[in-house]
């Protein structure tokens, strides 16, 4: 591939994953639990659950139970359309509800609204509701405000609304806050027994979760609720506690295991080629650290994202290591972790804390007092609440990437975390090297995924040394 193809691939990669939705890092999750007895039984009875809540919510509106109601199980989550009238003003009203494990893009709503228009066509009355859990993207969020500015019959419901309304209606009870007990990632629970209040317990020295406690109105959680809460995405392998059966005098916060954080260790000399060359013996690739010390410099503020790109042996990690002596010689701090110890989602919160707690005991930031790292929602917070000291800004590299394309989840995290981090406010460049190649031979593996990551971030292919020089001989 020329490099012209190459920058017309990323450019085009770029624009599509502008596009994509994000990480809302401040809307509360619902988690839907039910048994079945295939996988495909399960997300079927979630999706039942999800259909019955929307109508409950929409009682609790003022409106009739709903006349008819669709449901659909998608790969990405569920969605419910639904059609009820208000039950004093006998105005009709439609929904469209979706609830995914990611915010809705601005195209989920111009379609609806869309069909809202079209509904109007025969009902000028005719009221639109769009559910989007857990939310939108920022430009999804600001039509949404157009549309209410203009149209009072138009309202967009997202997990925050949704959460309010649950605990002013005393469906669920959120778990209080008690001395010397830290809290985060506050949700909410829904299963075949009703709503249930979810929070995560934090370790107080590192912030990372401990357990998830659990909280039901309607009486003790069962058994099953427990098993099947423990096995999402939420838990991510925690323990799993029923507050009321919890003891309330133990203070003590139970660990759980840690993730294995394993950083770049480059060489001790000139000739120690099992390891990256350390920064005093590496030589080469001006261009390149050039380009990327002139970052800071094109007047954004928000977090920004390199992928360095080569052949097996070329010198990604090398290359990595100079870049972070090259972040840190200005004044910030850096962090080049190797994903070969990366084995669950929760290894990037984990990472994401280290990196920031190291960057804290320089004295390059000042955390708030809630910091928490349960959650890569609650850890990105954590960095957009930081105080930052002038000048201070803060690397992050993945090295050996290509290890984690063999998990979907654990990609789908780091995606998740790359399209978030350019969206907020801090001085913080996240970076990932990987080989090109590596030939993928399953079907499961996420290219998707990882083209998404690549057209989010600014790709540098990194050459052979040499082929400049070979090419003019």
């Amino acid at each position: 591939m020329t490099e012209s193809t190459q920058r017309l691939k990323s450019k085009h990669l770029s624009q599509v994953t502008d596009k994509l939705p994000s990480l809302d890092i401040s809307a509360p999750q619902i988690i839907i639990v039910a048994d079945g007895e295939t996988p495909s039984g399960q997300a079927t009875a979630r999706g039942h659950l999800f259909e019955r809540f929307v109508a409950r919510l929409f009682e609790a509106h003022g409106c009739a139970a709903p006349s008819k109601s669709t449901m659909n199980v998608r790969q990405s989550g569920y969605e419910v359309d639904i059609k009820t009238n208000f039950t004093l003003s006998r105005e009709p009203a439609i929904a469209e509800c979706k609830a995914y494990s990611a915010v809705l893009p601005l195209s989920a709503l111009s379609n609806f609204y869309g069909k809202l228009t079209v509904e109007r066509f025969d009902n000028p009355n005719m009221h639109g509701w769009f559910v989007a859990v857990p939310g939108m993207t920022a430009d999804g969020h600001e039509l949404a405000r157009k549309l209410e500015a203009n149209d009072k019959l138009f309202r967009l419901v997202t997990a925050t609304e949704i959460y309010q309304l649950v605990v002013q209606k005393s469906w669920a009870i959120p778990i209080p806050a008690q001395e010397n007990l830290l809290l985060s990632d506050h949700a909410l629970l829904l299963s075949e027994n009703g709503l249930a209040a979810l929070v995560k317990e934090l370790d107080p020295a590192t912030r990372l979760p401990s357990r998830v406690l659990v909280q039901s109105t309607a009486g003790a959680i069962t058994a099953s609720e427990i098993t099947l809460l423990a096995a999402t995405a939420y838990a991510s392998g925690l323990t799993v506690h029923d507050s009321a059966e919890s003891n309330k005098t133990d203070k003590h916060v139970h660990p759980t295991d840690s993730q294995t954080l394993v950083t770049v260790v480059g060489s001790g000399n000139d000739f120690e080629y099992q390891f990256p060359a350390s920064p005093p013996f590496f030589v080469g690739r001006e261009e390149i650290l050039a380009r990327i010390k002139k970052l800071p410099e094109d007047g954004r503020t928000n977090g920004r994202v390199i992928v360095l790109n080569a052949q097996s042996g070329w010198g990604k990690s090398s290359l990595a290591l100079r870049i972070a002596h090259q972040v840190e010689k200005a004044g910030g701090s850096a962090a080049v972790f190797d994903t070969r110890t990366a084995a669950t989602p929760t290894y990037v919160a984990a990472a994401l804390q280290k990196a920031i707690k190291e960057a804290e005991a320089k004295g390059k930031l000042s955390l708030p007092v809630d910091a928490s790292f349960a959650s890569l929602q609650s850890a990105l917070r954590t960095l957009q609440d930081s105080v930052w000291r002038p000048s201070a800004s803060l690397l992050i590299f993945f090295d050996q990437f290509e290890n984690v394309f063999r998990d979907v989840r654990l990609t789908e995290e780091f995606r998740n975390l790359t399209l978030s981090i350019r969206e907020l406010s801090v001085p913080v460049l996240l970076g990932f090297c990987w080989k090109t190649d590596l030939v993928a031979l399953t079907e499961n593996y996420p290219y998707r995924l990882r083209d998404e990551i690549r057209g989010a971030s600014l790709v540098i292919n990194v050459e052979p040394f040499g082929l400049v020089k070979l090419a003019h001989c």
